[in-house]
């Protein structure tokens, strides 16, 4: 994976600390933290940075932000059709009540609501609990 290129097809200087972190995001096969990341990162990474970056990646549409079923935020690395201008990160989270991982399942694709005249959808989101694969095996 070019990092370097989906940073700058986000319209994102490329820097090394930036670059860090999507590495780390996209090492994920669910999303991710900011703790997690913290944890991963160098000590002598800044958290006013980290936080930085989160908000940059998610208005660029690199990332799109998911809260767990007990409210903590986690982020997951956006599909291709995203960009500054839209996320299309209509699709299932399933987050895992064993490993407590949260994971985008693209495939299972969520019909759009008929509704009612003036209403305007920006986004849906939907997210079921149970237990992995991983964890039911």
């Amino acid at each position: 994976m070019d990092l370097s290129g989906v940073l700058s097809t986000h319209q994102l200087r490329v820097t090394s600390n930036r670059l860090k972190v999507l590495e780390l995001m996209y090492q994920k096969e669910y999303a991710i933290s900011q703790q997690e990341l913290t944890e991963a990162l160098p000590p002598s990474f800044d958290r006013v940075t980290l936080y930085r970056i989160l908000n940059q990646f998610e208005e660029n549409g690199i990332i799109h932000k998911v809260i767990n079923p007990d409210g903590q935020q986690v982020y997951a690395v956006c599909s291709h059709e995203c960009d500054h201008t839209h996320h299309a990160d209509e699709h299932f989270h399933f987050y895992c009540e064993s490993c407590e991982k949260t994971y985008c399942l693209e495939d299972v694709k969520i019909p759009s609501p008929e509704l009612p005249l003036g209403y305007t959808l920006q986004s849906l989101n939907i997210n079921g609990k149970g237990i992995c694969k991983d964890c039911n095996n």
